[in-house]
């Protein structure tokens, strides 16, 4: 705040920008722990909304979120699972402000979740992982990854972290430092423990990290080096294969062997159950099957 005085009485001035509010609501959002990815996405999304009001942001009405969120959706051809994450960002960009006493209420409060059909995700079938690990052959380190993923249902962002110190092979455990800095524990089954083991032996570098780049200087080995290895898997053996894809297959046979929905959701550290239950609308596929089997 700015105050002047001008003809014996006191003006204040509010010197805080769009701009200004942008970046104290990212740095929030950052200390909270979210990613770097999200914390550009929520970027990139409130600096469009910004570009386009032209105004200041603390006098927007539920009338211009509207409009707003209509020029998107016409403008850009985007779905309504991408207008809903749109949204989404902006309410938590005006709850900010409302918690932090810059504006009394949010304009957003009025706007409903945008309706959107959920895509099921598909796993990979029992073919189609034993294709993936034939396709590995002697590349030790392509199959410790992948029987790390399908054992622990990582995110590959978490992989790309994780150190040589955080597992436990005796226990087959391992620490993962999951979103918003949330700590969980992951289980290696006895395949995943052996490649990885292996993989681990036969490395001559001293990096910490637990997957490192096949090149000097051994550096830690990326997202993106580790999606690159995973597509270039699958389209050598004929499989639709990218890394997320090995969670959705972990989480949907896990429910499908009898995993409870919440053991499940405590696995892949989802703060949500209703995040996990896609899973098991994937598994609830097999009913019709067992019906037919049994009854039919």
């Amino acid at each position: 705040l700015i105050i002047t005085q001008s003809d014996g009485a006191l003006i204040v001035r509010d010197e805080e920008t769009n701009e200004s509010l942008l970046k104290r609501f990212i740095a929030t959002k950052g200390i909270e722990g979210c990613s770097q990815n999200t914390l550009r996405y929520y970027y990139a999304t409130v600096k469009i909304f910004i570009k386009n009001y032209k105004k200041d942001v603390r006098l927007a009405t539920t009338a211009d979120i509207q409009i707003f969120l209509g020029w998107y959706y016409k403008t850009r051809g985007c779905s309504k699972s991408n207008m809903n994450n749109i949204r989404r960002v902006l309410s938590s960009f005006y709850h900010w402000m409302r918690d932090n006493d810059i504006i009394v209420k949010s304009p957003t409060d009025p706007i409903k979740k945008i309706k959107c059909e959920q895509k099921i995700r598909q796993p990979f079938t029992t073919e189609e992982i034993e294709l993936l690990r034939l396709g590995c052959r002697d590349n030790i380190k392509l199959r410790a990854l992948i029987e790390f993923l399908l054992s622990t249902a990582c995110r590959i962002s978490e992989v790309a972290a994780l150190n040589i110190a955080d597992v436990n092979f005796d226990e087959g455990e391992v620490v993962v430092m999951g979103k918003r800095s949330k700590e969980r524990k992951v289980y290696l089954n006895a395949t995943a423990k052996l490649y990885l083991k292996k993989y681990l032996d036969s490395r001559i570098d001293d990096s910490d990290a637990l997957f490192v780049s096949d090149n000097l200087p051994y550096g830690r080995l990326q997202m993106s080096g580790m999606e690159i290895l995973i597509r270039k898997l699958g389209q050598k053996v004929g499989v639709r294969a990218y890394p997320h894809k090995f969670r959705h297959t972990t989480a949907t046979m896990a429910i499908q062997k009898g995993m409870r929905v919440e053991q499940v959701q405590v696995m892949l550290g989802h703060n949500e159950i209703d995040t996990t239950m896609i899973y098991a609308k994937v598994a609830s596929k097999d009913v019709k099957y067992a019906h037919a089997k049994y009854l039919g």
